[in-house]
């Protein structure tokens, strides 16, 4: 199944392990010589604390309601993934784009 990339945004993700809400979708991280996408950056918190991403290759599914990912284990917090603030600093967005939704396995 396949979903835009703006029914995404704005969906809780949830761990499977313990139903756990771990914060709001807020971005699509691209690797732009990829063409794919590589995290998914929450708000997790107020302003002031830090945000967290979680590697797409993390997410089990993305549904109508919620994506969702095993445990909480899986997120980083921004600062710590030097990957993500280079693609984040390229500022490469991806509008109306088809996401796969579902992990094959």
């Amino acid at each position: 199944m396949l979903k835009r990339t703006e029914q995404i945004l704005g969906l809780p993700l949830i761990t499977i392990s313990d139903g756990k809400e771990m914060g709001v979708i807020r971005q699509l991280v691209i690797n732009p010589e990829m063409g794919r996408i590589e995290f998914l950056l929450l708000n997790d918190g107020p302003w002031y604390t830090e945000p967290k991403v979680l590697p797409y290759e993390l997410v089990l599914g993305i549904g109508h309601d919620a994506v969702t990912t095993e445990s909480a284990t899986a997120l980083d917090a921004l600062p710590e993934t030097a990957e993500v603030v280079q693609f984040l600093e390229r500022k490469v967005e991806v509008i109306g784009t088809r996401v796969i939704t579902r992990r094959r396995g």
